[in-house]
């Protein structure tokens, strides 16, 4: 019987074995998400975020906002696997009984409104949503590090607060104008 080519028997096989960085330490990366995922808990509930699509969350946004149409555009084109379900807060307030307060808190920060869960905002929703696109699935992951929201939480509501100031060139019908 003919042997298998290997890399002392066979110069092409030796060369593409080791122009494949990535994979040759595959195993290495496999070990290490096995052990993070059983010695803590955060990463047992990533895993269970993700495979737990029962129905689509509602991600409410302001339509009138220049970075929140933005955001809607660029994360619909990541989102390859249809999990996640857009709906401008406008439309929401005429659909479902919502009160001034609730209404001016939406405008304040994106709002993720779930099936039979608890509702998520700012950094929350957004670190839901990356955890759900397959190209920013890792960032998403990094957010839910314990003490991630210590950074996040401060950047989030620092840009939401100021995207009327940062925008206001962009903005149509005069809503970036909206005082803070």
């Amino acid at each position: 019987a003919e042997a298998l080519p290997t890399e002392s028997n066979c110069p092409e096989r030796k060369s593409t074995l080791h122009s494949s960085f990535p994979a040759k330490y595959l195993h290495y990366v496999a070990f290490y998400l096995y052990y993070l995922i059983k010695s803590n808990k955060v990463y047992v509930k990533i895993i269970s975020e993700v495979v737990n699509v029962m129905g689509k969350p509602v991600i409410l946004y302001d339509q009138y906002c220049y970075l929140c149409q933005q955001t809607k555009r660029i994360i619909t084109a990541l989102d390859w696997l249809n999990r996640l379900k857009w709906e401008s807060l406008q439309k929401y307030s005429k659909d479902h009984t919502v009160t001034e307060q609730e209404k001016k808190m939406m405008e304040g920060e994106i709002h993720i409104k779930r099936e039979n869960k608890e509702d998520l905002k700012g950094f929350y929703a957004v670190r839901f949503i990356l955890l759900r696109c397959p190209l920013t699935t890792i960032i998403g992951a990094l957010s839910y590090v314990p003490k991630a929201e210590i950074i996040g939480v401060p950047i989030y509501r620092w840009i939401a607060r100021n995207r009327y100031r940062l925008f206001k060139d962009k903005c149509e019908n005069g809503s970036c104008q909206i005082p803070r």
